[in-house]
């Protein structure tokens, strides 16, 4: 019986000088997923828990990782399949990005066209879908949902208001 206790410790990803944001479990268990800033951007990695290997999956002046001040932030989530799908950002706009199985990384920017600001991910165990929470300039806060076999534009599932603010009254 008892509670579990900590025998013994040990790091396994970041330094001093090196920052780990949003580390999560693989849908596996086999692996950790985090974001870094070890190359000098905040790029995904994956560290494998038997072997110690660790895998930066993406790479490039995007960053996937935002202001760690605000509770709760998520940016990068796993679907059961073992897609990875990241928020990346860019001069202040936000991009989905999808590390598929076999290590390509697919910009779904094109999917989500007058949505800049991106939070939230949360991908389905059971299909190939992901949700996000999205805004624009000219664009009032909504659900917006992916599905990543087909590629298709988002579909909003749920809005935050019901949008009767005339767009020009937007920035």
């Amino acid at each position: 019986g008892g509670l579990p206790a900590v025998h013994s410790e040990h790091t396994l990803a970041g330094t001093e000088e090196v920052s780990v944001y949003q580390a999560i479990f693989s849908c596996d268990g086999g692996s950790i997923l985090y974001v870094s800033d070890e190359a000098g951007s905040g790029d995904i990695y994956r560290r494998d828990l038997e072997s110690g290997a660790i895998a930066r999956l993406t790479s490039g002046d995007d960053d996937f990782w935002s202001p760690a001040w605000a509770q709760g932030q998520v940016n990068i989530a796993e679907t059961g399949s073992g897609r990875i799908v990241g928020l990346a950002s860019k001069g202040g706009f936000d991009r989905l990005t999808v590390v598929e199985r076999d290590g390509r990384v697919r910009d779904f920017g094109d999917s989500h066209q007058g949505f800049t600001s991106l939070s939230h991910p949360a991908a389905s165990g059971e299909h190939e879908r992901i949700a996000v929470v999205a805004s624009g300039g000219t664009r009032a806060s909504q659900i917006l949902e992916f599905d990543l076999d087909s590629g298709s534009e988002g579909r909003t599932v749920r809005r935050s208001t019901t949008e009767a603010i005339p767009a020009e009254m937007l920035s």
